[in-house]
């Protein structure tokens, strides 16, 4: 597992956003860091999908804290 550019993280061929969850919020999220994949190999591609990601990872982090 390499991580590129702080919050993508390629797995095998695939390209991951990964975002760690602060601790203060892991126990109410259930985890130390969430993972979604960008759907692509193409890492320009990756980076360009990254910020709509970032975002939904973050509003998952709020909705549960709420």
């Amino acid at each position: 597992m390499a991580k590129i550019a702080g919050y993508i993280v390629q797995r095998r061929q695939g390209f991951y956003a990964s975002l760690d969850v602060p601790p203060l919020l892991r126990a109410a999220v259930g985890r130390n860091r969430l993972v979604k994949t960008l759907g692509t190999r193409d890492k320009h591609v990756a980076q360009a999908r990254l910020p709509k990601v970032l975002l939904e990872l973050h509003a998952r982090i709020a909705g549960r804290t709420t």
